[in-house]
């Protein structure tokens, strides 16, 4: 599993918004990584609806 990383924000419509970190999670082993990209690279294709919960 990935997700982003949530960090407090004042200024946003909720208490959080995602801070750009990308970590990936192995369940089963409770492991947490972060995902590192290479020099201009970065997550693509992520909109405010993919995130879960949906609100």
């Amino acid at each position: 599993m990935w997700y982003l990383e949530e960090k407090p924000c004042t200024s946003c419509t909720g208490p959080t918004a995602p801070s750009g970190r990308v970590f990936t999670m192995d369940i089963s082993a409770g492991v947490e990584q972060p995902v590192v990209f290479g020099a201009g690279e970065a997550p693509t294709g992520l909109f405010q609806s993919e995130f879960w919960p949906n609100s």
